[in-house]
């Protein structure tokens, strides 16, 4: 899926690598590949050392309502990111170019192409990005925020199962 947009960004800007962590390499046509074997040590490293996020998914019924898991990691880790124009990645994005927008999402090559150079040319986008989605992170996935919302769903079920006959 990127490996076109990627060729063409690598062709434009010598020097941009790929860090990819999984479990085996995969080849991305003219862009560098860093791969790291997975674990959750070289995964954090990525997450800590990175400069930009991706996140490409096929649009399908199941990637439609797919929590952006990577997304939000990106985010925890102030990392600004390109996804894929699908589902809760749009949600995640905010809106775009706008005061809360939190990442860049790509439905074609052109612009998946166009918002990997805006990133990589603009390191305050880059910065502001990543503090934005930092902020949406802690605002909404905290573990305390969390816990409150859950009491609260909890503490609304109990009061309507008083109120019951």
């Amino acid at each position: 899926m990127l490996r076109g947009p990627l060729g063409r960004v690598a062709g434009l800007r010598p020097g941009v690598r790929l860090r990819l962590v999984g479990h085996e390499p995969i080849a991305f046509g003219g862009i560098e590949v860093d791969f790291r074997p997975w674990s959750p040590g070289e995964q954090d490293l990525a997450l800590r050392e990175c400069d930009i996020g991706l996140c490409p998914m096929p649009d399908t019924p199941w990637t439609r309502g797919k929590c952006p898991y990577k997304v939000l990691q990106y985010m925890a880790h102030a990392m600004p990111w390109v996804g894929s124009a699908v589902g809760e990645n749009l949600r995640a994005a905010g809106a775009p170019d706008g005061p809360d927008t939190r990442g860049l999402c790509a439905a074609t090559d052109d612009e998946w192409v166009s918002a990997l150079l805006r990133l990589a040319d603009n390191v305050e986008l880059r910065k502001r990005l990543g503090s934005a989605g930092r902020a949406y992170v802690e605002g909404n996935h905290d573990r305390g925020v969390l816990a409150d919302r859950l009491a609260e769903a909890f503490r609304g079920i109990a009061a309507a199962a008083r109120n019951e006959p």
